[in-house]
């Protein structure tokens, strides 16, 4: 169960952060309707976290327990309750719902405040797993049609508002957070609502985990369509801490089912839990090294593709860092596939130790006219046997941002036996650009910082 428990918390602390976002991020007319949206999400941290709590209690925490049943079915409605008001923020037949099912929620949140035994007969506290003996009577059925009645009216809200939606933004948010809800609502209605009255206890944790999929559903839409605002560093930061939390659930969720599912262990051990902690730790520590080492192996096995997103970045990241010109021939001859890239910048050769071309043969190419076909020096029946005879491939222009000369790019003949298409080229022109950008850069005075 201490997976689980774990679960719970990061679904709590994923729902709570991007209520805090979505509030403090939208725009300033929006605050008030956004601000509707983080109580629901706090109602929604509290339900997960009475959940998880209830689920690890020991037998001698009897007084604990009865809060958090509180907790799992009070905030259970509030949570509903504040996404219908949301949904339809702004509409006077909404108003007029919310202020009814506001006091419906009120009136059995007092009831079972006042004498809980309407909600349960018992709580039991064991090693076997801890269940509420609930009690199917009036309390029981109203709270289960006022729910309905409130996610009804949710999915209507939202259904009307993609419906008249007056962008596509808009749209979309609506769909994924009528859709999630939904998913919600269904799986809270099984696991938390149905099955505990069969005696079945142990799987209320699926419908928190059902509304983290409203969440994160509703943070993807709002975060692709900008439909709030992250200048603030702390928000950028909070960002960054709910994807780490959607993927800690992902694996979680994943890390439960292939337990159970194929090892037959429905409670991993702490220690088994921490051992899997850790080996993710440093696999996220090691992936720099194993993108580096899968981008070259790649390049020695798939010689007929160019990583043309793995050369940007290497180039771009070297633009900022002294360029040592004959690793970044090497670097260009192994990701572009050719057998040698020279570079003549300077006056001077710099490149893989098998171009070797003399000093009589640089001078004949530097006298090679101007005429260009895109950034390739254009060839005659002169300068093709020259090639022939250099075992060149062609010669590229080096040139600066006005568009003067300041070196030649040298490469050799491909190492695949496949003639490059039109689409290939035209990557190796886009990287041939880049290379002129990052050594003209490197030979200007680097600005203080």
């Amino acid at each position: 169960m201490q997976l689980v428990i774990i679960l719970m918390i990061c679904v709590g602390i994923l729902a709570f952060l991007t209520g805090c976002m979505i509030s403090f991020g939208a725009a300033r007319e929006k605050r008030a309707e956004a601000a509707m949206f983080g109580l629901a999400t706090t109602a929604g941290f509290l339900w997960t976290i009475s959940i998880g709590a209830f689920l690890s209690l020991g037998p001698d925490q009897m007084q604990l327990a009865e809060t958090c049943v509180y907790g799992i079915y009070i905030s259970g409605l509030f949570v509903i309750l504040l996404q219908a008001i949301y949904s339809g923020w702004g509409r006077k037949y909404n108003a007029v719902l919310s202020v009814i099912f506001l006091l419906g929620v009120v009136v059995l949140t007092a009831l079972l405040i006042y004498d809980p035994s309407i909600l349960y007969s018992d709580i039991l506290l064991s090693s076997s797993g801890n269940k509420v003996e609930i009690v199917v009577g009036w309390y029981y059925i109203t709270y289960a049609i006022l729910g309905m009645l409130m996610m009804g009216t949710f999915v209507f809200n939202r259904w009307y508002n993609k419906k008249h939606g007056r962008t596509v933004a808009i749209k979309k948010m609506n769909e994924v957070t009528m859709w999630g809800l939904l998913v919600c609502g269904v799986l809270a209605g099984i696991f938390d609502f149905i099955l505990p009255v069969t005696g079945e206890y142990g799987l209320i944790w699926i419908g928190p985990l059902g509304f983290s999929v409203a969440v994160i559903g509703y943070f993807y839409v709002t975060l692709k369509y900008r439909l709030f605002s992250l200048d603030s560093n702390w928000l950028k930061v909070l960002s960054y801490i709910v994807l780490v939390l959607t993927g800690a659930i992902v694996y979680m969720v994943l890390f439960f089912l292939i337990f159970t599912a194929l090892f037959k262990i429905p409670n991993p051990s702490v220690e088994v839990i921490a051992l899997n902690f850790i080996m993710i730790v440093i696999a996220l520590l090691l992936m720099p090294v194993m993108l580096e080492a899968t981008a070259f192996i790649r390049s020695l096995i798939y010689t007929q593709e160019i990583n043309i997103a793995y050369v940007v970045k290497k180039l771009d990241q070297l633009e900022a860092s002294r360029v040592n010109l004959n690793e970044l021939s090497g670097f260009l001859a192994d990701h572009l596939h050719f057998q040698d890239v020279g570079l003549f910048v300077n006056g001077k050769m710099y490149g893989t130790k098998t171009l070797g071309i003399s000093a009589e043969e640089l001078g004949e190419l530097m006298k090679m006219g101007t005429e260009m076909d895109g950034t390739w020096l254009k060839t005659n029946a002169q300068t093709r046997e020259m090639y022939e005879r250099m075992e060149l491939s062609g010669v590229a222009e080096l040139a600066s941002e006005r568009g003067k000369r300041f070196g030649l790019m040298l490469v050799g003949k491909p190492t695949s036996k496949r003639s490059y298409s039109r689409s290939d080229l035209i990557q190796i022109e886009m990287i041939i650009n880049l290379v002129a950008v990052v050594i003209d850069s490197d030979k200007r005075p680097k600005a203080k910082r």
